[in-house]
């Protein structure tokens, strides 16, 4: 009986290690929207209702993640690419401008020309 109760113990460390290792390793794949939260230039940092304030609407820019795919949508318009991830790096091509950022959680901030960024948000 203690050699099935061992066995059973082992077969389920090695059944949790290997969901552990397939939940932390492999190709990352991002899903659903990011919607721009903020904006940063110059260390200052504006967050979408504020810039609504000023008069500039964002509350149509997002990023969607599907599969391979993200979709690019940015004052109605939209454009669907590839995207490549390296850890909490993201890369992709948009409207022939090459973006990068990071991943953090649940939070993707891309790098703009001139040090300024974009703050997406899932939601």
């Amino acid at each position: 009986m203690k050699k099935l109760q061992r066995i059973t113990a082992a077969t389920l460390m090695v059944v949790l290690c290997a969901a552990l290792i397939a939940g932390c390793g492999g190709d990352t794949k991002l899903s659903g929207k990011y919607y721009l939260s903020s904006m940063e230039e110059d260390g200052e940092v504006l967050n979408v209702s504020e810039l609504a304030d000023l008069g500039v609407d964002f509350s149509d820019t997002y990023l969607e993640f599907s599969g391979d795919k993200i979709t690019v949508c940015s004052y109605g318009e939209s454009e669907t690419c590839t995207y490549k991830i390296d850890g909490k790096n993201i890369e992709f091509t948009s409207d022939g401008e090459t973006l990068k950022g990071t991943i953090d959680g649940d939070k993707i901030t891309l790098d703009i020309d001139d040090g300024a960024k974009m703050i997406y948000e899932k939601k």
